[in-house]
């Protein structure tokens, strides 16, 4: 009687730990499902990602998203606050119309945020190059707002450098280029920027009061951005 009394119990319990790994496993696989949604509505390697509105959510996803979401809110009103006031400063600071101020606060944003180059420096940069004319052409043929020429960069930037994502983005492409060669010094970065990485290895007076100085223009227009 005790034997059988014991099997039923070891049965019992077996039965028990039988039906909570099916229900674990069950909810395990509802959990990934879950994680999947959320990253067709979120994926993360996009910027754009953080920025997606709770609107564009379809409702039925909306509840179990919702923590998530609040996060995203949160580095959407960042992001939105930080373009906000790199905005006035340009029409504070380097004199743009709200147009202007707009056109290419979006533009720096997005390179910045894709490159990983600080914004206020792109916009100190195209200040120093450009004064913000997007159709500007030197002597030797430099292109655009942050005066790309064209011929040096063909195969690693779009075509029309008068425009002017494509001509913020290229040059961010040269410095991501030349801060790797400088080691991650941005002083040896941008004097190579303007003279050239051939003029800048030259011990060469000229070339090297030339970085020096656009050095300094570029430290210029920074601290006018933020005085």
């Amino acid at each position: 009687m005790t034997k059988i009394l014991l099997c039923k119990i070891t049965l019992g319990f077996s039965v028990f730990v039988l039906l909570f790994f099916i229900v674990f496993a069950n909810v395990m696989i509802n959990k990934q499902k879950n994680n999947n949604q959320f990253a067709t509505y979120f994926p993360a390697s996009t910027t754009q990602s953080l920025k997606t509105s709770v609107e564009n959510v379809p409702f039925q996803k909306k509840t179990q998203l919702s923590s998530r979401v609040n996060t995203f809110q949160y580095l959407s009103y960042i992001l939105d606050d930080k373009e906000e006031k790199l905005k006035e400063k340009l029409m504070k600071r380097y004199s743009l119309n709200t147009k202007k101020a707009e056109q290419y606060t979006k533009v720096i944003s997005k390179v910045s945020e894709k490159y990983n180059i600080p914004s206020d420096l792109l916009a100190a940069l195209i200040r120093t190059e450009s004064n913000y004319y997007s159709k500007a052409v030197s002597h030797k043929n430099a292109i655009g707002p942050t005066q790309i020429i064209a011929k040096y960069w063909k195969n690693d930037c779009a075509e029309n450098l008068f425009d002017i994502g494509n001509n913020v983005q290229c040059a961010a492409i040269i410095l991501n280029r030349y801060k790797e060669r400088c080691r991650n010094n941005w002083d040896c970065t941008l004097k190579m920027y303007n003279i050239g990485p051939g003029n800048y290895y030259k011990n060469n007076k000229f070339y090297q009061q030339a970085g020096i100085r656009y050095l300094t223009k570029i430290n210029k227009n920074l601290k006018l951005l933020n005085g």
